[in-house]
């Protein structure tokens, strides 16, 4: 296994910054809280979080005055009506605030295993959520030259099964890295989607 960390400075090295871990870590101890997004409007900190405790997951808020300390949750998106295509769990991907609107790009996963698929909602207040009624507005798509290509695997733990896959990457041998953060581990497999270990 192989990693290559690549550095690009655009500035003079003493542009760059140092941080530091906050010492009153963690902020929210709820378990489930899951992949935050935060958001300030008029000096107020608005954060936007999958809540992975509840089953199908949700999407709560919570706001803060200064980042640090935040008020008790509120859930404001959750799954769609049996049969639709956000049925089996909604998480967020990324909240902006422009032109008085809240924005948010959230995942939306259907009953049964099937593919997941981007949705879209806005809000007026961050509270109360309108999903966008052309939803999904991103859907998986055929090849970049417009055939199928595969697919494999199935939700599980075995070898070759995936619960949370999240990243992929190919290396020089054409053996394919998969990330699974749910069951977390690295999955090879080869350019045909052989489990290789």
């Amino acid at each position: 296994l192989v990693f290559v960390l690549a550095v690009v400075l655009a500035a003079p090295a003493s542009a760059l910054q140092t941080w530091t871990r906050y010492a009153g870590n963690p902020l929210i101890t709820d378990a489930g809280s899951y992949q935050p997004e935060v958001v300030v409007v008029g000096g107020t900190y608005h954060m936007f979080y999958t809540y992975r405790a509840a089953f199908p997951e949700v999407i709560h808020h919570r706001t803060s005055a200064d980042g640090l300390a935040w008020g008790a949750p509120v859930t404001v998106l959750q799954s769609g009506a049996a049969g639709a295509w956000d049925d089996d769990g909604v998480y967020v991907d990324s909240v902006l605030y422009e032109g008085g609107v809240y924005k948010m790009w959230y995942t939306g996963r259907p009953a049964g295993g099937g593919v997941n698929r981007i949705g879209y909602a806005t809000s007026p207040d961050g509270t109360t959520w309108t999903k966008h009624a052309g939803n999904p507005v991103l859907l998986p798509g055929p090849g970049w030259d417009g055939t199928y290509v595969r697919e494999w695997g199935a939700k599980g733990s075995g070898p070759g099964q995936f619960s949370e896959p999240h990243t992929i990457a190919m290396d020089s041998q054409g053996r394919l890295f998969v990330g699974d953060r749910e069951n977390n581990r690295i999955q090879i497999f080869d350019a045909n989607g052989k489990f290789l270990r």
